[in-house]
């Protein structure tokens, strides 16, 4: 495998989303997906000079742009979405063009087991996601690029509000000015 495949597998959410199938100590009973093919592919819009209001962040504020992108990646709403890959779709004006392009490059297997996917579907499962910035020290921050780890949790949850799943994890996120804009540059989930 290239240096170029392992970093991209690094930053792409199927870590986390993947492990959600698979993290249930002693149960086999759901799909690995090796059978699946990958049958669509995101559209990339390059970023605009303004975040739309929904993202609900803070364009002066880097720590808010990475706050909310982490946010709007993980944040899935089952009674629309095809995929988490529509999350990652809602975050592209929080997203520099690369990394929404290489976020694009991938198939759809490594993002979900799609019967856990179905599943929460049915149980008209919501998520909720915390995102905060963890107070370790990052190195210094320019005036164009600023590091950051960003404790992660989500939850989901049915109808009536029992957890179907949580799991927590950190992110590497490194966010950069481009054009006068924050935007998220690097993406990668630890310790999923």
């Amino acid at each position: 495998m290239t240096r170029h495949r392992r970093r991209l597998a690094a930053i792409t959410l199927a870590a986390a989303i993947a492990c959600a199938g698979c993290s249930q100590s002693g149960r086999d009973d759901h799909d690995h997906l090796d059978d699946l093919e990958a049958t669509s592919s995101m559209v990339i819009t390059p970023p605009s000079l303004t975040y739309p209001p929904s993202l609900d962040v803070n364009a002066a504020d880097p720590d808010s742009v990475t706050l909310g992108a982490v946010r709007t990646m993980y944040h899935w709403r089952f009674a629309t979405d095809e995929d988490p890959r529509d999350a990652v779709r809602r975050a592209e004006p929080l997203l520099n063009a690369a990394l929404a392009t290489q976020l694009a490059a991938i198939p759809p297997e490594p993002f979900i087991n799609y019967r856990l996917w179905d599943d929460w579907k049915r149980a008209g499962a919501r998520t909720d996601v915390t995102a905060t910035i963890s107070a370790e020290r990052h190195p210094d921050d320019t005036p164009t690029q600023q590091q950051r780890k960003v404790a992660t949790r989500i939850i989901v949850a049915d109808r009536t509000g029992k957890h179907l799943h949580q799991w927590e994890f950190a992110v590497l996120a490194v966010i950069q000015k481009q054009a006068g804009q924050w935007l998220l540059a690097q993406f990668q989930p630890l310790g999923v």
